[in-house]
């Protein structure tokens, strides 16, 4: 799936929206709670903001590319708050997703 349907979704989903930017706003409290700049994280990530409301969905779908393939524990780790995410981290992640995913469902 491209970037271009998962904003689709996004876009015509509140609840998935909203919980995107949730689990990403909290992924990166995380991050910074351990000593990560989060400014450093979306700059690596290409995006100009690391307050995820204030991103487009096309910057929110590579924030959170990045932060699987970075930081996929902490994604994990806090994407058991966030079900309506968990299908947009499926998407997204490939082999990073797909852990994260069975990770959860692990823990089921």
């Amino acid at each position: 799936m491209d970037f271009a349907q998962i904003a689709q979704i996004l876009s015509s989903s509140p609840e998935a929206d909203q919980q995107q930017r949730g689990l990403l706003q909290e992924v990166m409290n995380v991050l910074s709670s351990r000593g990560v700049d989060p400014g450093a994280v979306a700059q690596q990530a290409g995006v100009p903001s690391a307050n995820p409301s204030h991103l487009p969905h096309q910057d929110l779908i590579a924030l959170t590319q990045h932060l699987l393939q970075q930081h996929p524990e902490i994604v994990q780790q806090v994407a058991q708050r966030f079900p309506a995410a968990q299908s947009i981290l499926g998407m997204l992640g490939g082999q990073a997703g797909e852990d994260v995913l069975g990770g959860l469902l692990g823990r089921l």
